[in-house]
């Protein structure tokens, strides 16, 4: 039996990285188990070695797919239809990977590495990440009328999905800095995923940003209705927007922020409008307004219970000074 590493491409073919093979003998107790396989996935940087065998089996290069991590793949018997049964089961939108640089400009790790380093200049109190939609909003005047004088942040990158968004506030772009507020908007993008994976997804995304901004509090934006008639995918986002409006409400923390769709659909025929949706998806001027207006107001009062939290402290802090120095 020979067993190489490899991944799936788009089109769920398997692709062999490597020309290493091992004999049966290897097999037997060297695989790691499920619940080593499950540990890695929670790795803070994501490693194609935690996917090889312990009998050190090396790809010449990494092979990574915009979709699914490096997988052992065996060249024939039973180990391939079990771990086609781990793949199977396995949510890559709860995975964090890269893009795959298709284009050979390195344009996303370049935005994603400029990220790390304003992070290093700058002290947001709000920090906004997320896919295009929040990319351009950074781009837009309402950005620059509205929320830089609240020293905002924008992380947005376009043709983000939830594992790419993971694998960023897993690998730095959360470092350095010390915001209040962290407000996400991905998932739009999970078009080969389930409704049930997105949220997944984003689920792991809010455990991150927790763990490494435990100060902040996150606001999950719900996704947008998109496509100029009633669709499918709208009934997949809204599944995608009702659970994460319970999960949220278990988290602490955590604020479920949905945007109200009336404002973008049409009430006789339920359609979306170009003058707010250029493309049925990217907003114009009018749709952000639409979009930002009511999220305006509620980061200025959560930022106005900050500062009032931080002013009773510092008060508290100085009457306990003030009565200790008056002790004798």
């Amino acid at each position: 039996m020979s067993l190489a590493v490899g991944n799936r491409d788009n089109s769920g073919c398997i692709g062999e990285c490597i020309a290493n093979t091992i004999g049966a003998d290897v097999l037997r107790g060297n695989v790691q188990s499920d619940n080593e396989r499950r540990d890695n996935h929670h790795s803070s940087a994501f490693d194609p070695n935690i996917w090889k065998t312990r009998n050190s089996v090396k790809p010449a290069e990494p092979c990574y797919s915009r979709r699914f991590p490096p997988i052992l793949v065996a060249g024939e018997g039973g180990l391939s239809e079990y771990l086609e049964g781990e793949f199977s089961a396995m949510n890559t939108a709860a995975v964090p990977v890269p893009v795959e640089d298709v284009q050979g400009d390195g344009r996303w790790m370049s935005q994603h590495n400029r990220f790390i380093a304003e992070a290093k200049e700058k002290e947001p109190e709000v920090l906004f990440v997320g896919d295009s939609l929040i990319m351009h909003m950074g781009n837009s005047e309402i950005w620059r009328q509205l929320f830089e004088p609240l020293h905002c942040m924008n992380f947005g990158i376009g043709g983000d999905q939830t594992q790419h968004v993971l694998w960023r506030v897993m690998n730095g772009e959360l470092e350095s800095m010390d915001p209040k507020i962290i407000v996400l908007l991905v998932g739009t993008n999970n078009h080969d995923h389930t409704a049930e994976q997105v949220v997944g997804g984003i689920q792991e995304i809010i455990k991150t940003m927790h763990d490494k901004q435990p100060q902040a509090l996150v606001i999950v934006l719900g996704l947008l209705p998109r496509g100029e008639k009633p669709n499918p995918l709208r009934e997949k986002l809204t599944q995608i927007n009702t659970s994460l409006s319970e999960y949220c409400e278990e988290v602490p923390n955590t604020i479920f922020f949905n945007t109200d769709w009336n404002l973008f659909l049409n009430r006789h025929d339920a359609s979306i409008s170009h003058h707010d949706m250029y493309d049925y998806l990217h907003l114009t001027r009018q749709g952000y307004h639409k979009m930002c207006d009511p999220l305006l107001e509620e980061i200025q009062n959560l930022l106005q219970t900050f500062v009032k939290v931080e002013n009773t402290s510092i008060e508290t802090s100085s009457i306990a000074g003030e009565l200790a120095s008056d002790r004798p």
